[in-house]
């Protein structure tokens, strides 16, 4: 075919064949790209369900306590985990957290913080060397490059009594039957910023009928609207004040409400996780 063509014609044959070439070799790198993105959703999509499997669904409701939870990740996988741990017939615990950083990064470090916290109380340790435990494994896990926020209370039902820990956490709402509030800060620093707690001081409250505890991470004060105001602190203790005589289920559909209401049409910017607690 070469031989019967000017060399202008070969010149343009030869063009056009590269061209043809290099359209298919970007075709295959392009073919190669959308496998490995498809691929990389099913990883992204596995881990979100992974997840949620943490996150319960069913929170215990009976006689003498009830608890509700609201989670919403900023984008199918978060960082957030809440919990309800039975300990003995007479004490559970339960806790937040919020690990620092996005995506499955995030996720797993709260997998691990699960699979840890949940180990730990099954051994019955000093208050005080448990949380210390938890602090090291996270931070063998992170190396101080991540760290996580918790607030963690144990509870016994017959002393009514409430032993907490607030690492670093945004300070949950306590409300008594009157309304009074109180934040519970009492604690230590972040888990897992450095190798040994450099102090740990436990928190303590005898809890009366009808007392609501909300529990959140800071996705929930720092979610903006359209004019980019924070819902923030002062408006969710004024949401408190005014719906915690309400059941845990009620309160949380209408904070939900309230949220959604709120945020106008913008996104969420971070993860939101919420857990309210009733004692009865």
């Amino acid at each position: 075919l070469l031989s019967i063509l000017k060399p202008k014609e070969i010149l343009e044959y030869i063009q056009i064949l590269a061209n043809i070439i290099i359209v298919a070799i970007e075709n295959k790198r392009l073919y190669k790209r959308e496998v490995e993105k498809k691929q990389l959703d099913k990883d992204i999509d596995l881990a979100s369900k992974i997840q949620n499997m943490l996150i319960p669904n069913n929170l215990p409701k009976n006689k003498l306590y009830e608890f509700s939870g609201l989670y919403l990740p900023f984008k199918g996988i978060g960082g957030d985990y809440y919990d309800v741990i039975h300990i003995n017939k007479n004490e559970f615990l339960f806790c937040i957290a919020d690990i620092s950083g996005k995506g499955i990064a995030a996720a797993l470090v709260m997998a691990n913080l699960q699979a840890s916290l949940s180990a730990l109380v099954g051994l019955n340790l000093n208050p005080i060397d448990m949380w210390k435990r938890l602090n090291r494994k996270i931070y063998s896990i992170t190396k101080g490059d991540s760290f996580i926020t918790l607030f963690a209370a144990k509870y016994n039902i017959l002393t009514r009594t409430l032993e907490y820990l607030n690492a670093g956490h945004n300070p949950p709402v306590l409300l008594s039957a009157d309304g009074k509030q109180k934040f519970l800060k009492t604690g230590c620093t972040l888990l897992g910023a450095f190798e040994e707690l450099p102090k740990i001081e436990l928190g303590q409250e005898i809890i009366g009928s009808n007392t609501t505890i909300l529990c959140y991470t800071d996705g929930l004060t720092e979610l903006e609207n359209n004019d980019l105001e924070q819902y923030g602190m002062d408006r969710l203790s004024k949401f408190c004040q005014k719906n915690h005589k309400y059941g845990t289920d009620i309160f949380i559909k209408i904070l939900h409400e309230d949220i959604s209401k709120f945020k106008e049409n913008r996104l969420f910017n971070d993860d939101i996780s919420v857990l309210a607690c009733k004692f009865l």
